[in-house]
């Protein structure tokens, strides 16, 4: 009879126990997204603008693959206390124009600065970013850069043409080659995202759709090559199957290749990996153009129940839930309120939208 009432109280203990650990991994959570806001606002105040998505100049400033892949995360390392590991990044005995951040090699050998874990990069609920199968895995990250409510492609790294789409399409408070200023956000800095969570895929063949799995989805875009623009947002939203993505779609492929490796490497600034949108509700599916990968919806996702942890520009952050209002329109605008309710307005720096948050 003991024995039976022990085990009965242990049943009813273990979720209160449970809970209470995932509320503490959530706080934390939050706390990492509070340190990086702050550490976005002492870059601001010390030059003059926000770090941009990508196209960071690390190191040397020769070499146009330099300047276009390296993630603004890299920058804000001297405002979170990792100066030793930003000095790493720019040192010349590690440093290669010619070097893009998702190649293998950075010199230094073991000794490479990508493969070092900051771990408040990491959100504590996500178990995926502490697992560790090979010597040079490089260091993750779950949280990314506002992109907006309105997906446009930034082109080839060797033209310009791409990037003068996105400046004028891009309508977060990051991206390409740009650094904006807080004064720039004209719906209120306690309106507008900097950071939001998306959780890791496990394999490169994840399909669970909130763990980093990504569909080549074409038919979600339109536009030239260079000006690429979110035509069909339910496109995206339909190849979610409960908590899976579609096995079996047209034109639609499971995540392969590093693709699937959303977050996995913290120093690349592409898109796909240090960005997100404001485009479909936290949660929702991520499709992307496998033809270039430049352009894509890129949705917030995170193991916290019913939603996502978002930081807002003037330091605060938000638990915001995946019933999010998210509109009902499917094509992005370039100007004017977001077409994607409080969601969307929450991703846009002046759509003059009224929501509050």
């Amino acid at each position: 009879m003991v024995i039976a009432i022990i085990g009965v109280l242990i049943a009813l203990l273990l979720p209160a126990v449970q809970a209470a650990r995932e509320a503490a991994r959530r706080m934390q959570c939050t706390n990492n997204l509070k340190q990086l806001s702050i550490a976005c606002h002492n870059y601001h105040d010390t030059h003059q603008g926000l770090v941009s998505a990508t196209g960071q100049v690390i190191g040397k400033t020769s070499g146009l693959l330099n300047l276009d892949r390296w993630s603004g995360l890299i920058p804000l390392l001297v405002f979170m206390e990792q100066n030793a590991l930003y000095e790493r990044f720019v040192s010349e005995d590690v440093y290669n124009p010619s070097d893009r951040p998702v190649d293998a090699t950075l010199g230094g050998g073991v000794n490479n600065p990508k493969l070092i874990q900051v771990v408040a990069l990491l959100c504590p609920s996500d178990g995926n970013g502490k697992i560790r199968t090979d010597t040079y895995e490089t260091g993750r990250t779950n949280y990314r850069m506002n992109l907006g409510d309105s997906p446009a492609s930034f082109g080839s790294a060797t033209t310009s043409a791409g990037a003068t789409a996105y400046i004028s399409l891009g309508r977060g408070v990051f991206g390409y080659r740009t650094w904006y200023n807080l004064n720039v956000i004209s719906d209120g800095t306690s309106n507008t995202a900097l950071f939001a969570e998306r959780a890791l895929s496990a394999t490169s063949t994840t399909v669970i759709v909130i763990n980093g799995g990504i569909n080549n989805i074409g038919s979600v875009f339109s536009g030239t090559d260079q000006n690429k623009y979110l035509s069909d947002r339910s496109v995206c939203l339909n190849t979610r199957n409960g908590y899976e993505y579609k096995s079996s779609i047209t034109g639609v492929s499971n995540p392969t290749d590093y693709w699937g490796f959303l977050g996995w490497n913290f120093v690349d600034g592409h898109f796909l990996c240090s960005g997100f949108h404001t485009v479909l509700p936290p949660n929702s599916p991520a499709c992307l153009n496998r033809t270039s990968g430049d352009i894509g919806i890129f949705t917030p996702t995170s193991n916290h129940k019913g939603g996502v942890n978002v930081s807002l520009a003037d330091g605060s952050v938000r638990f915001i839930s995946e019933t999010i209002d998210a509109g009902t329109a499917n094509a992005a605008v370039s100007s004017g309120a977001s077409p994607f309710g409080a969601w969307g307005a929450l991703g846009s720096r002046d759509g003059r939208e009224s929501t509050t948050f």
